[in-house]
């Protein structure tokens, strides 16, 4: 009897044993595979950049994470991004001076009328202030055709009376783009952005672009309209995410800089700035 049941126990013993080896060897193949997946990602990344570029292993490993949390991918700049990068040469490309696009939102208004609250007349006529004071070489002022726009924009130039004033329908408000994510006490019919995409994608052609070869110095533009479609003008032109620009405001009668060249970058030298006027002034 004692026999038997020694030899059952040693069995047990046997199969725990064997199950626990089992295990063992399922971890690591577990492991080995997880390692070797890791510098796959790596060495593809490798592949297309120098081995011994730093950047390139860092851009893989950010590759990798990406993976992992969700996190937007790197996007190279397209340098053609107005389809005019093949006119210039690289003498040419040295010697063109720069041109600057001054989007200038509208002053607070009244949703009834569509006109601008006396508050509104006060942000545009410090917004007008500040331009003068600048002190650069504007080329012209456009407007949308808009009542806001247009009253913000008459009063601006009464300061800077010598430059040049018109109005252009393409840069009334609209919706660009379905918004992601949207706010919970904002919404358009997606018809509207149906509509209104194509006209404010046509208005970002139609103005932002880089400068022309027989532009001789420095130039400055001001578009006095809204603030969805100054937004939008802003990520497109920095090739960000288009649909994002429900994530950013900018106030009433505030000042954003658009910088471009003729190598095809673009930067943004100011966003939606106030610092102008007064804090109890400054509405959104």
């Amino acid at each position: 009897m004692s026999a038997r049941l020694g030899g059952t126990i040693s069995k047990l013993g046997f199969v725990r044993s064997l199950v626990l080896l089992i295990t063992g060897v399922a971890l690591v193949v577990l492991v080995l595979g997880s390692v070797i997946e890791q510098n796959n990602l790596i060495c593809e990344s490798k592949g297309k950049n120098d081995p011994s570029d730093i950047e390139g292993v860092l851009r893989a490993d950010r590759g990798a994470n990406n993976r992992s949390f969700g996190e937007v991918p790197l996007v190279p700049w397209n340098y053609n991004w107005d389809l005019k990068a093949n006119l210039y040469s690289q003498e040419e490309i040295k010697s063109i001076p720069d041109r600057h696009l001054i989007l200038v939102r509208h002053g607070q208004y009244d949703f009834g009328t569509g006109k601008l609250t006396q508050l509104g007349r006060e942000q545009a006529d410090f917004t007008g202030h500040r331009l003068r004071e600048m002190n650069l070489t504007y080329k012209s002022i456009t407007h949308s055709t808009l009542a806001r726009a247009d009253e913000t924009a008459q009063i601006i130039h009464s300061h800077i009376p010598r430059v040049p004033l018109g109005m252009d329908d393409v840069l009334r408000e609209g919706g660009p783009i379905p918004p992601n994510p949207t706010i919970s006490y904002w919404s358009l019919p997606e018809r509207d952005y149906f509509i209104d995409g194509p006209r404010l994608e046509s208005a970002f052609r139609k103005y932002v672009y880089r400068p022309n070869k027989d532009q001789r110095s420095d130039i400055f533009e001001i578009l006095v309209g809204h603030g969805n479609i100054f937004r939008f003008f802003a990520l497109r032109a920095l090739q960000l995410q288009k649909d994002a620009w429900m994530r950013v405001f900018i106030g009433h009668a505030s000042i954003t800089m658009l910088h471009l060249r003729a190598d095809g970058t673009v930067s943004m030298t100011k966003f939606g700035d106030t610092g102008h006027m007064p804090n109890s002034k400054v509405t959104f």
